[in-house]
């Protein structure tokens, strides 16, 4: 049986709601998928994500609430930034620190004004 690596293009999909990345007995983490994870400070469990989880999570502003709103977590506004930030860097190729900065906020903002 073949097993399905986990590379940085497919870590989003191993990121449970609990905010930590679940890799099944099937599944390869790739060497810069942990750095990533690392990066992120996202917990690695080794096993099956849970099928469904009881976590709600609400971003007001700064503060987080929920029984999954932990540091590390994408409830964690630090995160969910550095999670935008590197979407945009990916998906844009955007490189200059000063406009990832901007348009992070800027989406950020955008956010908030729509919840």
């Amino acid at each position: 049986m073949m097993k399905e690596l986990i590379t940085l293009d497919n870590l989003d999909s191993c990121i449970s709601k609990d905010g930590k990345c679940y890799v099944a007995p099937n599944q390869i983490l790739a060497p810069g998928a942990k750095d990533e994870l690392a990066r992120r400070r996202v917990g690695i469990v080794y096993g099956h994500k849970p099928e469904s989880s009881a976590c709600s999570c609400s971003v007001t502003g700064s503060q987080s609430t929920g029984s999954c709103c932990t540091k590390g977590s994408i409830c964690d506004p630090d995160e969910l930034a550095i999670a935008i930030a590197a979407l945009l860097k990916k998906e844009c190729g955007i490189t200059d620190p000063a406009e990832l900065r901007a348009l992070t906020i800027e989406a950020l903002v955008r956010m908030v004004k729509k919840c």
